[in-house]
């Protein structure tokens, strides 16, 4: 176990309630409803969704004769909005829309336009529920840009990289602020490609693409501490092969995941970043002797790591692992079904270590979207599909909360038209297996009188969880949280120095190996 996975719910206290327990309904992905225009034709769609529930989708429409980036969102147990333009409208097509969001609701999309001459990054941002921000060019004029990728903080900084000449260029926006002028963080000289990227809710940073050394393809990467220049850590694949299709992803302590395919009959192969040790050896984690495609890497806040991937049999499979950053994954689960390819795998893991897992797959006449969902600690559902009968779908993007619900968006239609379409997951996920709480919470206040001063003391006492799994107590006062007891310790805090006639809410949690709380128990002192 990493230990700084302990102090997680210290973090996650601050964006959610700490004393919210998820309750089991009836699972059920509803029906796919059109959240484009349905009089115009809409593709590459992309969602974003944050913890608290609240989901951002980005998308390509085509009226026939202009083009533009239109975005909708969809409120935590609510309705998607109607569609809004974000970006100017152009003759000319737009391409490759991105969109990130953080827990309190701010978002940030990224596209590619065309200015006339060259092809440019573009930007707008939205705090959830309010007006698109006039959009802004971020790369520089002169040379074409593209694939453009996102990530963004718990306090609203962003950060974009993208391809420009062969090099991988970078821009960060702080909160409140506009785009910094764009910086190479590439080594100049190399052919250097797609690039992917994650940020982490503390403002870590981590860049991953491929660069031509030599005869191979290698992967290399830059971190950034959000405030700070970025750090080129150097290659990280292995020289003596050909290593392509980056993926990254990071939890909120700044530590990541990587993975991508090497050699010739590629084999996945995975590293994880610690901070303050470095990235770990890589290691092969699809099985041997098979040839494998298009891994997809998502954590969790506290390092609950899935990577996903295609595989050849007898058709291109689904596969996964799953595992803890300071760990190496033993099991490759197979997802999809054989019959018929797969295509496009992504996956979404939520703060109890649950994971939803989405991807293209022919049904024998048609491309549809289909899902898979992971219990923490146990196996894979049978795959369900959620797209109807009679168009090829395409794009699949998908999302999880903090409340067991998730929503999967995609495009879908003809040979001419397509229309952005989204499933909403309601308590789709499993329950969580919450601890036992504590009993027996009593407390007083106890001075200590010296020559100038008394210490207030608010004394709190409790008995013991009778729940075996239970590594620890939470102590918060008035919500915040300000000791962690370990359980073999004397179940008490003293809380110092507590001014008179200031009564204090004292609530208590009991947490397990996988920081999940307990229903709580609480006090107010000074008692009336």
């Amino acid at each position: 176990m990493n230990l700084s996975r302990l102090s997680l719910i210290a973090f996650l206290a601050l964006i959610f309630s700490p004393f919210v327990i998820c309750k089991k309904l009836d699972a059920a992905f509803s029906p796919p409803i059109t959240i484009s225009n349905i009089l115009v034709s809409s593709t590459d769609s992309e969602v974003a969704m944050n913890l608290s529930g609240n989901s951002v989708a980005v998308w390509i429409t085509f009226t026939g004769t202009e083009f533009f980036i239109e975005a909708a969102e969809l409120p935590s147990g609510g309705s998607w909005t109607l569609p809004v333009t974000i970006s100017t409208t152009s003759s000319t097509p737009v391409f490759s829309p991105t969109i990130a969001i953080n827990s309190s609701g701010y978002a940030v999309a990224l596209w590619i336009q065309s200015d006339g001459t060259n092809l440019r990054v573009q930007s707008s941002t939205s705090q959830f529920g309010g007006p698109w921000s006039t959009p802004v060019t971020v790369s520089n004029p002169g040379t074409d840009a593209s694939n453009p990728q996102i990530g963004i903080d718990e306090l609203g900084n962003a950060v974009a990289i993208w391809v420009d000449s062969d090099n991988i260029i970078a821009s960060s926006l702080p909160f409140g602020g506009s785009w910094s002028v764009p910086v190479q963080i590439s080594p100049e000289g190399l052919d250097s490609t797609n690039p992917v990227l994650a940020m982490s809710a503390n403002g870590q940073a981590f860049a991953l693409w491929q660069t031509v050394i030599g005869p191979h393809t290698v992967i290399e990467g830059s971190t950034l501490t959000f405030g700070a220049d970025w750090s080129f850590f150097g290659q990280l694949s292995a020289s003596s092969m050909s290593s392509t299709n980056p993926t990254v992803a990071a939890d909120a302590n700044g530590d990541a995941v990587a993975a991508w395919l090497q050699g010739s009959n590629p084999d996945v192969i995975t590293a994880t970043f610690i901070h303050d040790i470095g990235w770990s050896t890589p290691f092969p984690i699809s099985n041997p002797a098979t040839q494998n495609s298009s891994p997809f890497a998502s954590v969790n806040a506290t390092g609950d790591a899935v990577v996903v991937w295609l595989t050849q049999s007898s058709n291109e499979l689904v596969q996964a692992v799953t595992f803890a950053l300071d760990q190496v994954p033993t099991l490759v689960s197979t997802l999809s079904v054989t019959g018929q390819d797969a295509q496009t795998p992504v996956v979404a893991v939520d703060p109890f270590g649950n994971a939803l897992a989405g991807w293209l797959r022919s049904d024998g006449t048609n491309v549809v979207v289909q899902v898979s969902i992971l219990t923490a600690h146990g196996s894979w559902s049978t795959p369900q599909t959620l797209s109807l009968d009679g168009n090829d779908a395409g794009s699949i993007s998908l999302g999880v909360d903090t409340h067991q619900n998730a929503v999967v968006v995609w495009y879908e239609g003809g040979l001419t038209e397509h229309k952005v379409k989204a499933s909403i997951g309601t308590d789709v996920l499993p329950t969580p297996p919450f601890p036992l709480p504590a009993s027996n919470l009593v407390g007083g206040v106890l001075k200590n009188r010296f020559a100038m001063q008394t210490d207030r003391i608010n004394h709190i006492e409790w008995q013991a969880s009778t729940d075996p799994t239970v590594v620890g107590y939470h102590v918060y006062r008035d919500g915040t949280l300000i000791a962690t007891i370990p359980p073999n310790a004397p179940l008490m805090y003293n809380d110092h120095n507590r001014r008179k006639n200031q009564p204090n809410v004292y609530t208590v949690t009991a947490f397990n190996a996988d920081n999940l709380e307990s229903d709580p128990i609480s006090i107010i002192l000074p008692i009336k």
